[in-house]
């Protein structure tokens, strides 16, 4: 597979011109060759617009309506001529060499079926505080994953073989939202006995703007979504037989989600309960902060140490009203 007109770049997007460009840009400055990038305009307001003078040929399908990135996926690949197909996101930039590394990792890995990437450790100081966080919440995440094979799938930058990508059957269209589609792709393909390689050094950044009403959000709705999917069957227990993460949560912050709320209940309860619940949540968290006072100033650092907490509060709320809308609608 080192012949570089074997990979396919499909990328679906929705009003989302503005970041797109810039990642196209990104892959136009691959020093190696790849066979072909396909956009797959899912419903936009504004229809993606063409592209012009492209080092490689740039293929662009339109739907009419949203129809949801995994549908949108898996249309992109229905067209691709390669036989590596690599799923980015509209809104991330490619390292240079990323291209590269793809390659090198199917050639010098024959039996694994997928290469998982990963966010860059930072982004730039004006980026704002709460999108540095996002950044390095998952930067930290995937890095804690303690195994190189998983099956932990996250499209905004994972590559797989054409051909086991389609004896699988795809991403689930029926879980319409950009919330758990990628995940569920990767417990369907570990069942399928296939790994992922996580390959720490393929790395892309985020250009994703939140602010802490749109992260809450975020962090909500993921959560509620990942919750359904699990109780629908699609999620799997954290690690499987041969030790595969199957999460790309480190487990430490796991248990801090499950104990975050606990220190608001344990304010009625009395100051011995508080003063345990917060030296059980300080621990949990220990080494991500340890992490964040590393790559932030010692000010953003406890800035977003506070944002934490919201953080893990709004992923357990998601988890607790996912849990209960399932159990009515017994829905995605």
């Amino acid at each position: 597979m080192s012949n570089p007109a074997d990979i396919s770049v499909i990328i679906p997007v929705r009003n989302a011109a503005v970041t797109l460009n810039k990642t196209v840009q990104s892959l136009l400055k691959q020093t190696n060759g790849i066979a072909e990038i396909i956009i797959v305009d899912d419903g936009s307001d504004m229809p993606v617009r063409e592209f012009d003078e492209c080092n490689y040929p740039i293929r662009i399908q339109r739907f009419p309506e949203n129809r949801g990135p995994a549908a949108a996926r898996n249309h992109g690949a229905g067209m691709a001529l390669g036989k590596i197909l690599l799923f980015l996101d509209a809104d991330v930039l490619l390292e240079s060499g990323a291209i590269d590394r793809v390659f090198e990792d199917f050639a010098t890995n024959p039996d694994i079926a997928a290469v998982q990437g990963i966010y860059t450790p930072d982004l730039p100081r004006d980026r704002g505080l709460y999108s540095r966080y996002q950044n390095h919440y998952y930067h930290y995440s995937f890095k804690s994953i303690p195994t190189d094979h998983v099956a932990v799938c996250a499209t905004f930058c994972f590559a797989i073989k054409r051909d086991i990508f389609e004896t699988i059957g795809g991403f689930e269209p029926a879980i319409k939202k950009p919330t758990v589609e990628d995940e569920a792709f990767g417990y369907k393909l570990n069942v399928s006995g296939y790994s992922i390689l996580l390959d720490r050094d393929i790395q892309v950044m985020h250009l994703a703007e939140y602010s802490a009403v749109s992260l809450i959000r975020r962090k909500f709705t993921m959560s509620f979504h990942q919750i359904k999917s699990f109780l629908h069957g699609n999620r799997l227990p954290l690690s499987d037989r041969e030790g595969l993460n199957r999460t790309h949560h480190a487990f430490d912050t796991l248990a801090a989600i499950i104990l975050s709320p606990s220190i608001i209940f344990s304010m009625f309860v009395g100051w011995q309960a508080f003063v345990i619940s917060m030296l059980l949540y300080l621990s949990a968290n220990a080494r991500f902060w340890r992490y964040l006072l590393k790559v932030e100033s010692p000010v953003h650092a406890f800035e977003m140490i506070w944002i934490s907490w919201l953080d893990q509060l709004a992923i357990f709320t998601g988890l607790l009203c996912g849990s209960v809308d399932y159990y009515i609608k017994r829905t995605y």
